[in-house]
């Protein structure tokens, strides 16, 4: 594989890197370097064999999405199918769900998305033989909440800089390896991934179970694979796409379970006390969660009669909520942003970082050439820049568009596919309000990361991120 960098590669869509630049030490003789480059899917020249964990990868200065020769050594499908294997009697195997994941089943079997999911949990149940099967709705419904607390209590401590949602891992590695000025701004509530497996551990404290996610985006096996992300204990995440290699290597065809009775087994694999209901459903706002419209919907409930005004960006992938109160519609109350894409992720670093170099400002003929933008004119258009909090994902249309997902491969066709799915995501999946959900003790721990920058030696690799995203 080439490690040339041409135009053609400069497309939104986060493949793996190409080429490993973590060192490895050799003996060497007299002279000699001990540090060499690794290149991925090449042999070597000398018989010695080469381990690369996933804690070097998170470590590593070079590609965000490790390469999947690296996640084969814990985070595959063939992994879990031996640890499945060798299971012993007394040790149960739970399996959650991201929505996204289910939708991009059910668009690539052609079937509705509620015949989908009963063929999921015949499968789960008497192929797998899971004890229990949840979908993320209630660890989600956490995360909202503790960032809807954590924005309001900085809100009220005269914060200025936006806050940057972390439930992705590909930009919070992004951020930590790249971009250290980006890391305070984190916020530290952790993802629906990491908090749905605490509250499967709070709910079985005694029972010893392994935990497989169906994520949709292959970096969330690095998310659960995080020093402060062991103690949920997600053992393995895979994608919908790992998911069919299951399948086929079980020999398990979907329309065998077509006529699986879903609400004896739905309620069947819900754990003790969760309501599947809830844990199955999802809630409204983006599909990769809603959190920048469920923090205006909070604010907004706050003060009443207020309203939320959605503006759109530049491009489809940017979107404002702003919260204008009720006796003044210039008076924002607040405001919070949707950004997605790396294209768009590098443009607000430039922003956060008050530098303009290497962007060309293009104004219509005739418009005004003073920088200042007027009320009324910041009124039509999203300015996630000035917004409280962005939730920012590093796939352009959000994790509906996860490259875990069974999308295809060309940019056209995932393209098409996610907005596909986007528009089953809001037909099709039953909606909560995570705001009103009443979650006992497990809502008031805490789910918090401790992000920091990653030191690391000056990169060689030409392909590692430099800005050229």
């Amino acid at each position: 594989m080439s490690a040339k960098l041409s135009e053609e590669d400069l497309n939104d869509y986060i493949a793996p890197g190409p080429i490993c630049i973590n060192p490895t030490n050799k003996d060497k003789g007299p002279g000699q370097s001990s540090v060499r480059e690794l290149e991925v899917g090449t042999e070597p020249s000398e018989p010695e064999k080469v381990s690369i964990s996933l804690q070097d990868c998170l470590a590593c200065a070079g590609c965000i999405t490790s390469s999947e020769e690296v996640l084969l050594s814990k985070q595959s499908h063939t992994v879990f199918l031996k640890a499945w294997k060798d299971m012993p009697s007394d040790k149960q195997l739970i399996i959650s769900v991201a929505p996204q994941c289910r939708l991009s089943l059910a668009q690539y079997f052609s079937l509705p998305l509620a015949e989908m999911d009963r063929v999921l949990l015949s499968i789960f149940s008497n192929v797998l033989h899971c004890q229990y099967a949840v979908g993320t709705e209630l660890g989600r419904a956490i995360t909202i909440q503790h960032t809807n607390e954590q924005l309001l209590r900085l809100k009220n401590q005269g914060a200025k800089s936006p806050k940057l949602c972390s439930v992705c891992p590909g930009f919070v590695l992004y951020a930590e390896k790249t971009r250290p000025e980006l890391v305070p701004l984190l916020l530290s509530i952790k993802s629906p991934q990491q908090v749905t497996s605490s509250l499967l551990k709070q709910t079985l404290p005694e029972q010893d179970f392994y935990h497989m996610a169906l994520m949709p985006c292959f970096d969330k096996k690095l998310e659960a694979s995080r020093p402060d992300a062991q103690e949920e204990g997600v053992d393995c995440v895979l994608t919908p796409r790992e998911f069919l290699a299951i399948l086929e290597e079980l020999q398990v065809e979907v329309r065998d379970h077509l006529s699986a009775d879903g609400h004896t087994l739905v309620n069947k694999l819900s754990p003790p006390g969760w309501d599947p209901r809830l844990h199955w459903a999802s809630n409204e706002g983006s599909s990769s969660g809603g959190y920048a419209y469920q923090y205006a919907r909070f604010i907004k409930e706050l003060n009443p009669g207020s309203d939320v005004h959605v503006l759109q960006g530049r491009n489809g992938d940017v979107r404002e909520y702003r919260v204008i109160a009720s006796d003044n519609e210039q008076h924002v109350l607040a405001s919070a942003s949707e950004l997605y894409g790396f294209r768009n992720i590098q443009n607000m670093v430039r922003r956060l970082r008050g530098s303009t170099r290497g962007v060309r400002v293009v104004r219509k003929r005739g418009a005004a050439q003073d920088d200042h933008t007027s009320i009324s004119q910041s009124a039509k258009q999203a300015d996630p820049y000035s917004s409280e909090f962005i939730e920012v994902m590093a796939c352009p249309g959000g994790c509906i568009n996860g490259g875990g997902l069974l999308s295809g491969e060309s940019s056209t066709k995932r393209r098409s596919t996610a907005q596909a799915l986007d528009e089953r995501y809001a037909k099709e999946l039953e909606m909560v309000d995570p705001l009103l959900l009443t979650l006992g003790s497990a809502a008031q721990r805490s789910y918090e990361y401790e992000f920091h920058a990653i030191e690391h030696k000056k990169s060689t690799n030409p392909v590692a991120m430099s800005g050229a995203w």
